[in-house]
């Protein structure tokens, strides 16, 4: 026995189906194609954001560090590099600033600071930036996992691991 499907016709269906649409294939190549052609001004963006955090960082407010303002703007130009990281898929360079951006909230936290450390953040950023030579597969994630090191030195967890533990399971 054979069943017979009927699709209803409905006006959206029409306007589907009307001359001058564009299929889906297309339309994925096209936003794909866009947003390539923004490639070089994005890695410009990180290009400076990096360079305004390499300056801050070389120059702490005070002897026992940086102000709660600059610590505010560390967050800030890291939150622009992990946008553009994640959109232009830099994964290295998106979890090393993740990593300091989870160091800088728990050092404001715990109301401490680690100089050396946030600047080992920064750097290792800059090493993973677009425009730096590349890092192979191997020693990429061998740097980002002594940046987790530092994290765990610590005490502090990533952000990501917070927010899956507290994920609502079904």
């Amino acid at each position: 026995m054979k069943r017979l499907i009927h699709f209803p016709k409905t006006r959206l269906a029409e306007l589907a189906g009307e001359f001058g649409g564009v299929n889906r294939t297309d339309a994925i190549k096209g936003a794909q194609d866009e947003l390539e052609s923004m490639r070089q001004q994005a890695d410009a963006v990180i290009g400076e954001s990096l360079s305004a955090l390499e300056a801050l960082v070389a120059a702490p407010q005070g002897a026992a560090g940086f102000s709660p303002a600059q610590m505010t703007e560390i967050l800030v130009r890291c939150d622009q590099i992990v946008t553009l990281a994640g959109t232009f898929a830099y994964q290295g360079l998106d979890t090393a600033t993740r990593c300091l951006c989870d160091l800088v909230d728990g050092l404001q936290q715990g109301g401490t600071m680690d100089l050396a450390s946030i600047a080992v953040h920064v750097r290792t950023m800059r090493l993973l930036a677009p425009g730096s030579p590349p890092l192979g597969d191997a020693h990429q994630a061998m740097v980002l996992a002594e940046l987790a090191k530092i994290l765990t030195h610590h005490g502090f967890s990533r952000a990501s691991e917070v927010a899956d533990k507290a994920a609502v399971r079904p």
